[in-house]
């Protein structure tokens, strides 16, 4: 039988309202690292917690799981997954195909482009590289990323592409990037930048597609410092759907 999820009394009549509040919860702080790679999740305690009961946080979970930032293990319970070094190398090429598509289209379409926006987002950057923190940056480097996808107009592409952003930044906030990085970083956004201004669509693509390979060696180089949050290759285990989802209809 469909359950109603409006009528579900399991979920205060909440249906799958309160369990989009736990997935947005729990996806931000995995995201951020709140939630550290490798740990342990008590459902008890975190659904008590957001002040819901257990099945539309399990929902929550279920999704989780099927985008692989947890997995359910045996009788252990629910495990905040290791960052896959693969993965986020996957999810970089994902951004990389459509970022640079959506800027080429932004561009040969002469589709209107935000760039006070986009200054204020590099203005942001560059202070916050001269400061001691830096998630003002982090968050200005993924919305300027966001906004100039968005003025593509393609709405059926920004769904994977936020969902690849919430993987690689998981890397990011685990070890935010030192001055050093954040003022390169600052220097390929302005090019970019200036790229847009120019309509200059080549030139946008060849700056896109250089500032997001240089990610790569950087998560590399976190990969080797700091082992205990990356899955090792061999024992990464496939993200499994937690065994007693709750039907979302």
């Amino acid at each position: 039988m469909t359950r109603s999820s409006a009528a579900d009394p399991e979920d205060g009549g909440g249906g799958l309202h309160l369990s989009d509040h736990a997935y947005a919860f729990l996806s931000d702080r995995i995201e951020r690292c709140e939630l550290q790679p490798g740990s342990w999740l008590n459902e008890r305690e975190a659904s008590a917690a957001l002040g819901m009961s257990r099945t539309p946080f399990r929902q929550a979970l279920h999704r989780l799981a099927l985008e692989g930032l947890l997995v359910s293990v045996g009788r252990r319970g629910v495990q905040i997954t290791r960052i896959d070094l693969p993965d986020i190398q996957d999810n970089l090429e994902v951004r990389i195909a459509l970022e640079v598509a959506l800027v080429r289209l932004t561009l040969e379409s002469g589709l209107a482009v935000d760039v006070r926006r986009l200054e204020e987002l590099v203005a942001v950057m560059r202070s916050s590289s001269r400061g001691t923190d830096p998630r003002p940056f982090l968050e200005a480097d993924e919305q300027f990323h966001l906004a100039l996808a968005e003025a593509s107009g393609n709405e059926r592409a920004m769904e994977p592409l936020r969902k690849a952003w919430v993987h690689i930044n998981r890397p990011r906030y685990l070890e935010p990037p030192g001055r050093t990085a954040m003022r390169r970083s600052v220097k390929q956004h302005a090019e970019i930048l200036a790229a847009v201004k120019a309509a200059d669509a080549d030139r946008a693509e060849a700056a896109m597609r250089g500032h997001i390979r240089s990610a790569t060696e950087l998560f590399g180089d976190l990969a080797r410092r700091l082992p205990d949050a990356f899955a090792a290759e061999e024992d990464s285990p496939a993200p499994a759907p937690l065994a007693t989802a709750p039907s979302a209809s």
